[in-house]
This record gives structure tokens, C-alpha cells and sequence, in this order.
């Protein structure tokens, strides 16, 4: 009778410390998640090697949003998806004529038949109005230290305030370098950071970008990226897109903007917030 009183308290015990480690658990994890909000809003910052500076090329940046975004949503132009990006991304892509498109290229053609019938018209976003607008924060700068730069750039796509010089020793670590040279942003006339809100199912996250001359804008990725990762993450996150087409919302340019931002969620290959509670 006595052990049995002991089992019971025991059990009793364990509940409540059971209890109470999550009760623990849901204020640190609501603590996380008002940090992770407040890092979306932030202005990012551009790392060691750069500095700030207003280069008046705004609208260049955000033309060059569009103009992916468009190829992303264009049958057969994966391939100016991948021109689109840094020069130490595209020359170390040049395989991605040997992927097969079939399967995207008819999520892409499926979009476009749901938005012409929800819309009026095919997808075109270049030429919308007021896609990337000022929600969308945008920094501009340029390199002073090509050598500090080329550590810490691009700056990881999910934290911003952590450089890509902390990913770059870890991926050392395993045996993997992914970082650009001096020589990849000595001669780059700017670069720019743009800011993408996360909410609505989507992750927040950060584009970096590079101009390489003459007010051309391409989006710079991790040396490591390949086409295919990028094939298969646009395919995913394009198909969900269209699978939801009935949750598009009623104005145009909302629908854009969830658009552009499933497809540098695809390009940075970070999952979406549904994704994760999958994996938890």
C-alpha cells in the first residue's frame, strides 16, 4: 500500500514537472518570436567592408525584383533566372541547361491560366505599379574593404544581423567553403540590401545585390547554390502558390508581392513557415 502511495506521488511529481517545463517553454518561445518580428523590421545593415551610402538606385533594385520575379513566372526562362544572379553565382551554374523544366514549366502555365481568370491578364509584374514599395526597407552601399567584404557577403537571407563570415567557418568545419573572393566585389559599382516581411505564410528574409556596372542590378547568392536546389525549391514553392490560388487576395499588387516573395524564398532556398511546423 505504501510503495503504491509512493508510485502515485512520484507520477504526480513528474506531471507537474512536466507541466512546468512547458509552461517554461511558451514564454521563451513567445519571447523568440517577438525577437524574430522585431529583426524583420529592422533596417538591415550592411556588414564589415561596406559602408552606407545613398547611390540613387532604388528603383533600378526594385526594377530588378520584378524583372526575376517575371522570369520565374515565365515558361522557359529558367535560364534568365540564373542570368539574373551574381557573376560568381551564374559561372558556377552553366549545368542548368541540363535540368528538365517539364514539371515547372506547367506549375507556371497553370498560374497563369488561375491569374488570368482571377485578374483579367496574364501574371506581368513589370507592369504593375507599387510592388516593392517602401514596406519592402532597401539599403544601399559600397565596398571599402574588398577582403572584409568578401567574408561577410552575401549576408545570410533568414538573419541579417549575422554575417557570412560565422556560416563560412562552420561550412569550413565540414569541409565546405562558400564564400565570394576580393575580386568578385573590388570592381562592383554598389550593393543593396532589400528586406522582404515576413507574415501571411511567409518567411521574412533578406536579398542581397550586387551592380556590376552601368545600373545593372543581379541578386547575389551563396557560392555554393546550385540550379538545381533552386529548380526544385521555385518548383515547390511555385506549386504551392498555385495549389492556393483561391486564397489570393482580391487586390492585384497584394498578390504580386506574395508572388516575388515565394520566388526569393525558392532562390535562397529558405523554407516557408508551413514547412517548418512540418519538420518540428
Amino acid at each position: 500500500m505504501r510503495r503504491a502511495a509512493l508510485y502515485t506521488v512520484a507520477i504526480a511529481l513528474t506531471g507537474m514537472a512536466g507541466w512546468q517545463t512547458i509552461a517554461n517553454a511558451k514564454p521563451a518561445q513567445e519571447r523568440q518570436d517577438r525577437e524574430n518580428r522585431q529583426a524583420e523590421q529592422a533596417q538591415p545593415q550592411l556588414p564589415d567592408g561596406f559602408d552606407m551610402k545613398d547611390l540613387s538606385q532604388l528603383d533600378n533594385v526594385r526594377g530588378e525584383l520584378a524583372k526575376v520575379t517575371e522570369y520565374a513566372l515565365t515558361r522557359g526562362d529558367f535560364g534568365k533566372v540564373v542570368a539574373q544572379l551574381a557573376v560568381w553565382n551564374r559561372d558556377r551554374m552553366k549545368d542548368y541547361r541540363n535540368e528538365d523544366y517539364k514539371t515547372l514549366d506547367g506549375v507556371i502555365e497553370q498560374i497563369n491560366m488561375d491569374w488570368k481568370q482571377k485578374y483579367g491578364h496574364e501574371f506581368n509584374i513589370k507592369k504593375a505599379e507599387n510592388v516593392f514599395n517602401d514596406e519592402f526597407v532597401t539599403v544601399q552601399g559600397v565596398v571599402t574593404n574588398p577582403n572584409a567584404a568578401a567574408m561577410n557577403f552575401p549576408v545570410p537571407a533568414e538573419r541579417g544581423a549575422q554575417l557570412a563570415s560565422n556560416r563560412q567557418r562552420a561550412n569550413e568545419q565540414e569541409g565546405q567553403v562558400d564564400q565570394v573572393v576580393a575580386k568578385d566585389l573590388q570592381e562592383s559599382k554598389g550593393v543593396a540590401l532589400v528586406r522582404f516581411p515576413g507574415g501571411a505564410n511567409l518567411s521574412g528574409l533578406i536579398v542581397s545585390m550586387i551592380e556590376e556596372g552601368h545600373g545593372s542590378w543581379y541578386v547575389a547568392l551563396p557560392p555554393s547554390q546550385t540550379a538545381e536546389q533552386i529548380h526544385m525549391q521555385l518548383q515547390n514553392e511555385l506549386t504551392y502558390f498555385g495549389q492556393n490560388a483561391s486564397q489570393w487576395p482580391a487586390d492585384e499588387t497584394t498578390a504580386y508581392r506574395m508572388a516575388a516573395h515565394r520566388v526569393f524564398m525558392a532562390i535562397y532556398n529558405v523554407n516557408p513557415p508551413e514547412m517548418r511546423h512540418e519538420t518540428r
